[in-house]
């Protein structure tokens, strides 16, 4: 069993407000010297940065799948209108 220091245990309670940037100044400040001393709290870090690079890829990539869909109905239906028309 992983044993966690205090100092680890207030790293995680705090990440995701100091990747959010709810910490205060000196607490954000105690934040990054501690993920810079401890290797296992950095990969910590370092891996919730990435997932939430990914993840707002992810969303990014949804949205401008919904865009395009949205798009392409539109342009069926003013053709649809247009040649109805003549």
């Amino acid at each position: 069993m992983e044993r966690v220091s205090n100092a680890c245990l207030k790293f995680r309670r705090l990440l995701e407000d100091a990747l959010d940037g709810n910490l205060s100044p000196e607490e954000y400040k105690s934040f990054i010297k501690h993920a810079t001393l401890c290797p296992t709290c950095h990969r910590k870090l370092r891996g919730e940065i990435m997932f939430r690079k990914l993840l707002q890829k992810a969303l990014n990539k949804k949205q401008d799948n919904l865009f395009q869909n949205k798009a392409q109905q539109l342009l069926i239906s003013i053709k649809q209108i247009i040649y109805h028309q003549r």
